[in-house]
């Protein structure tokens, strides 16, 4: 039982090194959350990475709605909207949206330093109830956290994706191919230990 305790302890030690750098994407959705000018909407997460964008998958779910382009993600610290405000960025989004099928929109949160394994809370905010959020009911969907509705733990996920920016530019992330060898080194070993031990019983 030590032994296992070491490796998992290993693997989680190496799994810090190579999730620097780590694209976070929930990429299931089975319905949209409108948007409303007073309502708190968005996603708890942790953090892989010290400088990152975020993205929610928006629709343009009411387009009957005056086209009001401005939407604003904030970030707090912690779960919920009552850690502290963190930053803000506000961009202005096309009215070429689809109505069921969100399109991801990065917001550039690299000007913040965060701290890898910190627990954040994205949120987003509209001028009026045009826009929606892709969700899934799925709690299961994203394990580290859930999204927000109403200031409120609302359970399932909303579609969104969190994306390590180095030298000002998001990075495509590659495989993590050294802490699978790492993985299977060290199982090895332990495996070798075990079966010695058998055989000296």
């Amino acid at each position: 039982m030590k032994i296992i305790k070491i490796l998992l302890a290993a693997l989680i030690l190496f799994g810090s090194i190579e999730a620097n750098a780590g694209l976070i994407l929930q990429d299931d959705f089975n319905g949209n959350y409108q948007i409303d000018s007073n309502e708190t909407l968005g996603q708890w997460f942790i953090t892989e990475d010290e400088n990152i964008s975020i993205a929610f998958a928006f629709s343009d779910m009411n387009s009957h709605l005056d086209l009001l382009p401005t939407l604003t993600m904030n970030l707090f610290d912690g779960i919920g909207v009552g850690g502290s405000l963190l930053g803000s960025v506000s961009l202005d989004v096309s009215n070429d949206l689809d109505d069921w099928n969100g399109t991801f929109i990065d917001f550039d949160f690299s000007f913040l330093d965060l701290n890898v394994g910190g627990i954040y809370t994205a949120s987003v905010e509209a001028l009026n109830g045009r826009w929606g959020v892709n969700k899934t009911n799925d709690d299961n969907s994203y394990a580290f956290g859930s999204s927000i509705r109403w200031g409120n733990l609302n359970g399932g996920d909303l579609r969104f994706r969190v994306t390590p920016v180095i030298n000002g530019g998001s990075v495509d992330v590659p495989e993590p191919t050294s802490l699978s060898i790492i993985a299977a080194s060290l199982f090895g070993l332990f495996f070798t230990r075990r079966k010695k031990i058998l055989n000296i019983k």
